[in-house]
């Protein structure tokens, strides 16, 4: 079915016109011009990519009130691993280590309560422990620090991984070798 157009002057076939206009005009490829050397991200791009998602909190957990007056605390992110001591009202001793930088993570679990024991190289006496955590949470940080370890160590990049899925996997991966 062809489609007319027609005016006072001319009546035009709109089909027949392309048509005419493809044939007399040769289909020109362009081939797309492939540099040799990829451009380099600036700083800030770099740092805008690391900074996604860095301050997702996948696990948090503290301590005990009614055991330790001053309760301690630990959070995991995807970069960094947190601990806070306190002392006293409103002081506070915070470490934070990459997560690459620790090198095991040991727990002590009772019925009720926990503890983890942290092995950086960067520790200054090489352990830094927080006692009266629930025992589900230092099972729980336990299997995320190891996970994460284990992926660190494959090189694989987990700052693309939505954070629900990251906390399974991570989880799933690290549930090897702790108790339950």
């Amino acid at each position: 079915m062809y489609y007319t157009i027609k005016s006072s002057i001319a009546s035009v076939n709109i089909v027949e016109a392309v048509n005419r206009a493809l044939q007399k005009r040769t289909l020109r490829i362009r081939k797309p011009v492939v540099s040799v050397v990829a451009p380099e991200d600036t700083s800030e791009e770099k740092l805008m990519d690391i900074t996604t998602g860095a301050q997702d909190i996948l696990i948090k957990a503290n301590s005990v009130f009614p055991f330790v007056l001053f309760p301690d605390s630990i959070s995991l992110g995807r970069q960094q691993l947190t601990i806070v001591h306190r002392a006293f009202f409103s002081t506070a001793n915070t470490i934070s280590v990459q997560i690459d930088d620790i090198l095991s993570v040991e727990s002590n679990v009772g019925p009720f309560f926990g503890s983890l024991h942290l092995f950086s190289k960067y520790f200054f006496n090489n352990v830094k422990t927080i006692n009266f955590l629930s025992r589900h949470d230092v099972l729980k940080i336990q299997r995320l620090i190891q996970g994460y370890m284990i992926a660190h160590h494959r090189k694989i990049d987990c700052s693309t991984i939505e954070k629900g899925q990251l906390i399974i996997l991570l989880n799933s991966l690290g549930q090897q070798g702790t108790a339950k």
